[in-house]
């Protein structure tokens, strides 16, 4: 029975809230700027999708873009291999695992995050934190993504291992300022209202007050 089950999503500790004119100041230079940064943050695996991102390099519309692959994992050799033999280093930067207090510095120099995964995930975080660096998310429909992503609303999200409607919606995004900036703040704005930890906690004290005046 459904109704019997309530789902309290994971969330992050986040102190650092941020002015709406510092976003949008922010996002104007994202838009302003002749190369926009495509971000993929996590581990270098064939089953989170890695793959796909060639896709994105080889498609003609896209041409003024540098991924940024920023994670380790087991396929990242064989994926710089690829990379190389297929003549598209000038697309990417492969940064391997770095510290976790650098990671900011890619959320904010990317345009948008990238989450092709191939395999059922739970309610992954790092969309989260890309949330709380104001940034649409472009995922494919695999496990708890949608907990995180208002289809059309956050960023997309698209049929699984579609590579044009990858590449598509990320044109879509650099071609649309309007709505760039309109999804990038409601990518936040989420993160604050749903994601924020002590949302999160007061959640959970409601179910637990719940419980015990219904044993009353």
């Amino acid at each position: 029975n459904k109704s019997k089950f309530v789902v309290i999503n994971n969330a992050i500790e986040y102190l650092q809230k941020v002015d709406q004119s510092d976003i949008e100041k922010n996002i104007a230079k994202k838009i302003n700027s002749q190369v926009k940064n495509i971000l993929y943050l996590g581990q270098i695996q064939k089953s989170k999708g890695i793959d796909n991102l060639i896709e994105i390099a080889k498609d003609d519309r896209l041409k003024n873009i540098n991924i940024n692959v920023v994670g380790g994992g087991d396929y990242l050799e064989q994926f710089k291999q690829k990379v190389v033999e297929l003549g598209l280093q000038s697309k990417f930067t492969l940064h391997g695992k770095v510290e976790y207090s650098k990671v900011k510095e890619f959320y904010n120099d990317a345009f948008v995050f990238v989450f092709p995964t191939k395999r059922y995930e739970g309610f992954p975080m790092v969309l989260v934190e890309a949330m709380f660096n104001y940034l649409p998310i472009i995922s494919f429909n695999m496990g708890g993504v949608g907990d995180a992503i208002d289809d059309k609303t956050t960023g997309y999200i698209i049929e699984n291992n579609n590579n044009k409607q990858l590449c598509d919606k990320i044109y879509n995004l650099i071609s649309d300022n309007n709505l760039y900036l309109n999804m990038c703040k409601k990518s936040y704005n989420k993160a604050v209202q749903e994601f924020e930890i002590s949302t999160m906690l007061e959640k959970y004290l409601i179910e637990i007050r719940n419980l015990i005046d219904e044993n009353m």
